[in-house]
């Protein structure tokens, strides 16, 4: 679906951009287009990795369950596929630049890490089992 969403974009810019020759773009635009894209790609990914470590999404998980795992997975398999999208939309746009090809490449790689599966998911349904911490006894000396 985001693919075609992505070529549905790029068709409707070519449509009424016309053919977007790579002499028309100013090298400032493309500078901050690279190093934003850069940034935004490089940030989400850990983020989108990590989401489900995060206390609010883990109550959320524990306390509505199936529901709220849907909101969430879909959040965080969203941004990334919106993120490979946009890349490769910059990718043709900008003349086939190979920064955004490899950042989309990047996403692709991380995609088998947030895929739900049916292990996955009940894992992160389920509470962390909590270890009881050890109390010493206090008649017992201390090692000093």
């Amino acid at each position: 679906m985001f693919c075609l969403i992505t070529v549905g974009i790029y068709l409707f810019m070519c449509f009424f951009l016309g053919d977007i020759p790579s002499e028309t773009i100013s090298e400032e635009a493309r500078f901050v287009f690279t190093t934003v894209m850069i940034l935004i790609t490089l940030a989400a990914i850990p983020l989108s990795l990590r989401l489900f470590k995060f206390k609010r999404v883990e109550r959320d998980l524990l306390n509505r369950g199936e529901k709220a795992l849907k909101v969430w997975g879909l959040l965080r398999m969203t941004s990334l596929f919106l993120l490979l999208d946009i890349n490769i939309l910059l990718y043709f746009l900008y003349a086939e630049e190979p920064t955004f090809g490899w950042l989309a490449v990047i996403l692709l790689l991380v995609q088998p890490f947030i895929i739900p599966t049916k292990d996955r998911c009940e894992a992160e349904m389920t509470p962390e089992p909590v270890e009881p911490q050890q109390v010493q006894d206090p008649s017992e000396p201390t090692e000093e």
